[in-house]
């Protein structure tokens, strides 16, 4: 494979989904890589600099909701990621992310 990301991944954790997206908080969105794992994990890196940033906590009551062709959002109990994907992608994000949940 010899992807960046093998070295920050744990043992035999895949990559199933890999995209940019921006992350709302307020009046400002930073635009982020996102990475879906099969562990399953949700983590946010730099694109440019292919450093992993932070990840959203995965849970059986994580919840994402589908908000049109670029957005979506991802609930956990403590907080909501507001996520808007350029490519208009979201979609597939959210069917993933709903699969991974079935599969927990």
């Amino acid at each position: 494979s010899g992807m960046w990301w093998d070295d920050v991944l744990g043992r035999g954790e895949r990559v199933l989904m890999d995209g940019v997206v921006y992350k709302r908080k307020g009046l400002f969105s930073t635009k982020r890589g996102l990475l879906l794992t099969d562990l399953p994990r949700l983590v946010f890196y730099d694109e440019t600099k292919h450093l992993l940033k932070s990840e959203i906590p995965w849970s059986e009551s994580l919840k994402v909701e589908l908000k049109g062709r670029k957005h979506f959002f991802i609930h956990t109990v403590k907080r909501t990621w507001y996520l808007e994907d350029p490519e208009g992608d979201a979609q597939r994000w959210v069917e993933k992310i709903s699969e991974l949940l079935k599969r927990s």
